[in-house]
């Protein structure tokens, strides 16, 4: 850590100095945005408090995307870090930065990078125990999950920023007594609470990335819901696994909280089991176990039209994460390229956070009535049908500030027609 994580540290946007608030001097996220109800081009900018840096007050022009700058590389970023946080904690206000100042209420936010494809990983230890409770009593984990860490390769074109609505999907759907599929909407609208770690600097193709190195490439987090539609999934994930019944949304948030910002909370690694196989080598390393996990905490909500507050669903941590960020790229880079020339720019999410909530045994109850009808949710169906979805992470500290990337935040639509019907 440096003198940018310094908890006594405070800023002149006086907002940013709040109790509570998510965009402390200490976090400075970047996303891209625009004026609202303008015909300005999105470009990047800095949270602070309630206000949008835009960044060409540094002279940087980013574009429509942050894909150049989390290209650039760890040295890059933090000397950006730092030149935000001491013009933006200067005891006299900075007239440059200020001229550059504008309210989020005034803002329109934009999906932060362009990426061409994502890589969902089920590293949730409690979620992938439960789930494989359900349907393997006597063996909930496959051989191969305390070996590598397990994934699927998601699509990119259907990723949105916080805020785009929802459209519930139709697909077949098959009973357990039915002779035959049938088409229509999802009945089992179902939500994954997740964070995205944004890639930067890439590799050739075949060339490694050391475990060691891993951190280098990774420019930042997203909070993400990965959308499901559990009933169609039931039909179609065999042999092959899931298919356009986790395609159909993915909502990420509109910051990207570095991985700079989020050096205060730093962690041991998920402590193994003293019988678990210790991972083959190019999977290990003592560093990365000492401090490779993220203690991040995320929850979340359903709120309806006739709800006067949102209703925490569940909360998770991704100190659970079985695997550290660092495995995950180092397997992923094993013979797939993440090539920064050749941009937009992949994108691996950490999956699978979903309802794994403080009690255990409660997330375990959860999750077997969630499975045997949703019986857990059947009060919230009527918000599933026609309300806001919100994924929240915030991560205060004992003596320190809060880092929050703020909402992932939807609303579910009815189904449309066909695009073909008149």
């Amino acid at each position: 850590m440096d003198h940018t994580h310094d908890p006594d540290l405070k800023s002149w946007v006086e907002s940013a100095n709040e109790p509570g608030c998510d965009f402390p001097i200490q976090n400075l996220p970047f996303g891209i945005f625009r004026r609202k109800r303008s015909r300005e081009k999105p470009r990047g900018g800095v949270a602070i408090g309630d206000q949008i840096l835009d960044l060409a007050a540094l002279d940087i022009k980013t574009g429509s995307t942050l894909n150049g700058i989390a290209a650039m590389g760890r040295p890059a970023w933090r000397k950006l870090r730092a030149h935000l946080s001491r013009g933006l904690s200067k005891r006299k206000r900075d007239k440059r930065f200020a001229r550059h100042l504008l309210p989020m209420t005034q803002a329109q936010l934009f999906v932060p990078v362009h990426s061409a494809d994502y890589t969902d990983f089920f590293t949730g230890i409690h979620h992938a125990t439960n789930m494989g409770r359900m349907l393997r009593p006597d063996n909930p984990l496959l051989p191969n999950y305390k070996w590598l860490p397990i994934g699927y390769h998601g699509r990119a074109s259907s990723i949105v920023v916080s805020g785009t609505p929802v459209v519930r999907p139709h697909g077949q759907l098959k009973a357990a007594d039915a002779a035959a599929p049938a088409f229509g909407p999802s009945r089992r609208l179902d939500y994954e609470a997740e964070l995205g770690f944004v890639i930067g600097p890439g590799n050739r193709l075949g060339q490694r990335i050391e475990l060691k190195n891993a951190l280098d490439h990774v420019f930042g987090v997203v909070l993400l819901n990965d959308w499901s539609a559990r009933d169609i999934q039931a039909w179609e994930y065999q042999p092959l696994g899931p298919f356009l019944a986790k395609s159909f949304a993915t909502t990420i948030s509109p910051w990207i909280v570095t991985l700079e910002a989020l050096a205060p909370l730093r962690c041991p690694a998920y402590p193994r089991a003293a019988d678990d196989p210790k991972p083959l080598p190019y999977l290990w390393d003592e560093n990365d176990q000492r401090e490779g996990g993220l203690a991040i905490e995320v929850e979340m909500h359903l709120k309806s039209a006739k709800m006067r507050e949102p209703v925490r669903l569940s909360k998770g941590n991704f100190r659970d994460s079985y695997w550290t960020i660092a495995q995950m790229v180092a397997l992923l880079c094993l013979l797939y390229a993440i090539n920064p020339a050749k941009p937009p720019h992949p994108m691996p999410w950490m999956g699978e956070l979903i309802f794994h909530v403080g009690d255990w045994l409660l997330a375990i109850a959860a999750l077997l009535t969630l499975w045997s009808g949703y019986e857990y949710l059947r009060a919230a169906w009527p918000v599933l049908r026609a309300g806001e979805v919100p994924v929240r992470s915030a991560q205060p500290r004992p003596g320190g500030t809060q880092r929050g990337g703020r909402f992932s935040r939807n609303a579910v639509t009815p189904s449309r027609p066909s695009a073909d019907r008149k």
